[in-house]
């Protein structure tokens, strides 16, 4: 939450920034946390200054809600602009954090055990604890896996996403969210950033773990282990899967 002040407040961005997080996972359970001093805030977040709209009687301008047409397209432009550039801002903001608190969050995206991992994971949100033990388990069985936290979806992660997409032969794309009519959000993002490259690994799409559902190290192994027999097999299967899917 603190980084995203430092990254809306950003002259190359200067765009409201969402923040999400786990519904009832993270809403309605306990949990310890570690909290930062205001002191050791404001050596990270200085007070801001607003570079353009503060109201100044000596020269005054006037501020609308409304973009009409001969500027509309030039506004979304620009905004499109700031979002892309947010990418890069947030890995800076991600490094002075680091500078000051000794914590790195892993940028957009934080991998585990990925480096020679064939096939990579997907998760978000509080998932990826679980995820990562799924991994390890897995990885004591003999399983080239691995597990990519995608941290920022927008912008979408592109670089990172292609360049694991450049050595692994598989993605298990697990979405707690739904895009009616569509399918998983984060599997179609993926799918879309390879579209424009030359190694296009399999991408699985799963979905699950909506409304706040137990998602376990067990459920995640088992979408992970279908993900490998898709590879050994050859057979991508079905456009998308409902994982615990209760009959109707």
């Amino acid at each position: 939450l603190i980084q995203a002040y430092k990254l809306a407040e950003d002259e190359r961005v200067l765009m409201p920034v969402m923040v999400n997080s786990d519904g009832f996972v993270l809403s309605h359970t306990l949990s310890t946390f570690d909290y930062l001093e205001p002191e050791e805030v404001d050596k990270f977040l200085p007070p801001y200054s607003p570079p353009h709209w503060v109201m100044d009687t000596k020269n005054p301008v006037s501020h609308g809600n409304i973009v009409f047409p001969e500027s509309y397209q030039e506004f979304r432009y620009m905004m499109h602009e700031a979002t892309l550039n947010a990418g890069k801002v947030y890995e800076e903001v991600e490094k002075d954090y680091k500078k000051i608190f000794g914590k790195y969050f892993g940028g957009p995206i934080d991998c585990y055990m990925c480096d020679d991992a064939e096939v990579v994971f997907t998760s978000q949100g509080s998932m990826g604890a679980e995820a990562k033990d799924a991994i390890t388990e897995l990885r004591e069985e003999g399983y080239k896996v691995g597990n990519a936290r995608i941290r920022m979806i927008r912008p979408f992660p592109t670089k990172q996403i292609r360049e694991l997409a450049s050595r692994v032969k598989a993605f298990a794309s697990f979405d707690r969210g739904l895009s009616y009519g569509f399918g998983g959000p984060v599997a179609n993002d993926i799918r879309a950033t390879l579209y424009h490259t030359d190694h296009r690994p399999m991408v699985k799409s799963y979905i699950g773990g909506l409304g706040g559902r137990d998602m376990t190290v067990t459920d995640i192994k088992e979408v992970i282990l279908d993900t490998v027999n898709a590879v050994e097999s050859g057979t991508l299967g079905p456009e998308e899967t409902w994982h615990d899917l209760m009959e109707l």
